[in-house]
């Protein structure tokens, strides 16, 4: 059963990859039949940038949240156990 979970979690990350490939290609065939000039900061019409941006964000949130909230809400093992009369 673990190889199954293996490979359904490669084949969701190739989907992902593929897709994230896919709208970064996208991205770059608009802007160069664009001849719009970026009215915005330079690093804004950098392509991919907000795919970038999106990804490390969750990342960060994933991680405070590992960080902050799971010994917010730890609790020990026989927190649920019958008290000793």
């Amino acid at each position: 059963m673990d190889l199954k979970k293996i490979s359904v979690t490669k084949s969701l990350m190739m989907v992902f990859l593929g897709l994230s490939g896919l709208l970064v290609t996208l991205e770059l065939s608009i802007r160069m039949r664009s001849h719009e000039h970026g009215h915005g900061p330079a690093w804004m019409a950098t392509p991919g940038f907000f795919l970038i941006f999106g990804i490390l964000g969750a990342i960060i949130l994933a991680i405070a949240a590992k960080l902050i909230l799971f010994p917010l809400l730890k609790r020990d093992e026989d927190y649920y156990a019958e008290p000793e009369s």
